[in-house]
């Protein structure tokens, strides 16, 4: 797994790329982001900090 920080425009932009994929389920709130794999495996998740900068933790080869 893969576990950085980064900021809401990166993020915007990967949960875009998981988007496009059929059948995923992608669910903002208040705290983040996550998306779920059809099978209901979650694939990819983006915890919001006091700073607004995000922990996003997804498997290492996801975005290659």
């Amino acid at each position: 797994m893969a576990s950085y920080i980064t900021d809401k425009r990166n993020v915007k932009a990967m949960v875009a790329a998981l988007e496009k994929l059929p059948k995923v389920q992608v669910v903002w709130s208040d705290t983040g982001v996550y998306v779920k794999h059809p099978k209901g495996m979650e694939v990819f998740r983006a915890m919001v900090g006091s700073t607004g900068k995000y922990l996003v933790r997804h498997p290492d080869e996801l975005f290659i």
